[in-house]
């Protein structure tokens, strides 16, 4: 619909379907005809448009906005200032609980992809064009103080890897906001360390072997107990080690 709109030169009519139909059900599929329906929309309509789309679907599509963003970025005039803002206003939204769905008529969206480190370099290498570093800023703060939704292990400190990697695609901005993400990060790790990690309360192990042998269905059985003590038998020997849980 987005591409007939388009061909149509309907702008009045794309918009309303933009703002009233996508933004409910944007799932990141939908990327490459909006960049082509801005020249229809026009700079300020499409930079509205666009920029009201990010803000209600960050919390559920970070990456997918972000891939947006990156889209948008590659092309100076396309480098809508509101857009961004959008993002980085909506990166509070995420991982806040959900209100009740709209009514939708449409097929169900993609599966949610889960938020990785490819998400974290893609926005702040994607900021800068769009502010002179501003954002990358903010993006960082906020990035920074909810540990707790953007993990400094799975998703931090390997999207600062990766963003080190390309070290003549840096900037001023990405440069400071890599410093204080990964300030934040080793801080984190250190207070974390300070305690030892507590033994698991369940020693069961949920593994469903493929191999229905004796030894393996011994094992299997003994992978859903709890005991306070195992034997492990080597097969084709008499001998067992016994060990004892703690």
């Amino acid at each position: 619909m987005i591409a007939a709109l388009t061909k149509l030169n309907a702008p009045a009519l794309l918009e309303r379907f933009l703002r009233e139909a996508v933004t409910l059900n944007y799932d990141g599929s939908e990327n490459a005809a909006l960049l082509a329906s801005v020249n229809v929309l026009g700079g300020a309509q499409a930079a509205g448009v666009l920029s009201a789309l990010v803000s209600a679907r960050m919390r559920e599509r970070p990456s997918e906005c972000t891939e947006l963003l990156v889209a948008l970025s590659e092309n100076p005039s396309l480098r809508f200032p509101e857009v961004a803002e959008a993002a980085v206003a909506g990166l509070d939204s995420i991982g806040t609980p959900e209100s009740e769905p709209e009514e939708s008529d449409w097929e169900l969206a993609e599966p949610r992809r889960p938020l990785g480190p490819l998400f974290l370099e893609n926005l702040l290498r994607t900021l800068q064009p769009f502010n002179g570093g501003t954002l990358c800023g903010a993006a960082a703060e906020k990035i920074a103080s909810r540990p707790e939704i953007f993990n400094p292990v799975t998703v931090v400190v390997p999207a600062i890897e990766r963003i080190c990697v390309g070290r003549r695609q840096r900037t001023v901005a990405v440069d400071s906001s890599v410093r204080h993400l990964w300030t934040s990060a080793a801080e984190f790790l250190l207070l974390r360390s300070e305690v030892p990690p507590q033994p698991p309360a369940d020693w069961r192990l949920n593994v469903e072997l493929s191999c229905s042998c004796p030894d393996c269905q011994e094992l299997q059985a003994l992978l859903a107990i709890r005991p306070s003590g195992f034997t492990v038998f080597v097969s084709g020997k008499s001998a067992a080690a016994t060990s004892t849980t703690r």
